[in-house]
């Protein structure tokens, strides 16, 4: 009888890897990338409309600061004190000795609320355009520091009219002349400057209003 020769015990088959479990794993794939892709395009949208709400509530903001200070209380004072001086200039220009021009607006002193750094700090600059957010905070600025000027005219209010106002038309007048004394003439011509540069900010503030009802608009459709 012929001896068989030992030969190595044979490896156990490879398992291959079918059409079925490569499907399998290929669509498990696809189900984790959208769900990761999903979970992204769901946060950017979120992110999205936190964005919108942001940028409606800074505009309307700005809006009713605008609506409220500049146009509807601003506006009319405005041209209450432009129609007294036009009248005191026609009492002064027929000789009579009119106590000097002068006007007052409550809280000026401490210039008006920072409303540019709030709007700032709520991302202003993120969710506007950023051509209008420039100008937007050219116009808060600008009206911010005509106030801080206003602030200033009245301190000369107080220490060079207010003196004067029991002492009668003697104390701001020349002897003898129905001419104001330089400091009252110019005090005079200082109010004549500030209400003109507060009536183009009245435009201005007109202007930025539009544009800003314009973004509201367009936010909330």
């Amino acid at each position: 009888m012929t001896e068989s020769v030992d030969q190595p015990p044979s490896s156990p088959p490879k398992p291959k890897l079918t059409s079925g479990f490569m499907t399998r794993i290929g669509f498990e794939f696809i189900v984790v990338f959208l769900g990761v892709w999903g979970a992204l395009w769901a946060e950017n949208r979120r992110e999205e409309a936190q964005d919108r709400e942001n940028a409606i509530r800074i505009a309307e903001g700005i809006l009713h600061t605008i609506d409220r200070g500049v146009l509807e209380w601003g506006g009319p004072y405005l041209n209450d004190r432009q129609r007294e001086l036009v009248a005191w200039r026609e009492s002064y220009g027929r000789g009579e000795r009119p106590i000097p021009f002068f006007f007052t607006v409550p809280g000026a002193e401490r210039g008006t609320p920072e409303i540019w750094d709030a709007a700032l700090a709520a991302g202003i600059l993120e969710v506007l355009d950023p051509a209008l957010a420039s100008d937007v905070g050219a116009f808060i600025r600008e009206y911010d520091g005509h106030f801080i000027r206003i602030g200033r005219y009245h301190v000369r209010v107080e220490e060079l009219i207010y003196p004067g106002l029991e002492e009668g038309a003697d104390w701001f007048y020349k002897t003898g002349s129905s001419g104001l004394k330089p400091e009252f003439a110019g005090l005079v011509l200082q109010a004549d400057s500030l209400l003109a540069q507060w009536d183009r900010r009245i435009t201005m503030g007109e202007e930025t209003r539009d544009s800003l009802a314009v973004v509201v608009a367009r936010l909330s459709r």
